[in-house]
């Protein structure tokens, strides 16, 4: 493990981490994990965009991942395990990842921990992002 320091924020390079950020809406969220994956050299991944590029394939179930996300409806659980489950057993994962807005409630950890533990992984990290209601964008 190596570390340095940039703008008196301490970087660790060498470390395989696994991240879940949370955040209300407007909170910087997606931002902040972008730039966090693209510093620390690990994956960036995203339920919701992952869902959408399941929903341009040309089959039955990309009808109804893109009828679900049109309407803004849940998204069953056996649906997200199958968009999570490849993205996370990319090669790309083992050096580390970090997962942007989910888990949003228990059955999401439990299958997010059922995912990863099929991989021999865990998430080493939860982050919540503590906004103001007043600074929300």
């Amino acid at each position: 493990m190596h570390a340095s320091v940039r703008r008196g924020i301490p970087l660790l390079t060498g470390v395989h981490m696994r991240v879940v950020l949370l955040g209300p809406p407007g909170s910087g969220r997606r931002v902040l994990a972008k730039k966090l994956a693209r510093q620390f050299g690990i994956k960036y991944i995203n339920l919701h965009e992952l869902l959408g590029e399941m929903a341009k394939e040309k089959t039955e179930l990309a009808r109804l991942i893109g009828e679900l996300l049109a309407a803004c409806a849940p998204v069953p659980e056996e649906l997200v395990s199958s968009a999570l489950a490849p993205a996370l057993s990319e090669a790309a994962t083992r050096k580390g990842f970090i997962i942007d807005d989910y888990p949003r409630d228990v059955g999401h950890a439990e299958t997010l921990d059922r995912i990863l533990r099929s991989h021999g992984m865990a998430i080493d990290v939860v982050i919540s992002l503590d906004v103001d209601a007043d600074d929300l964008m």
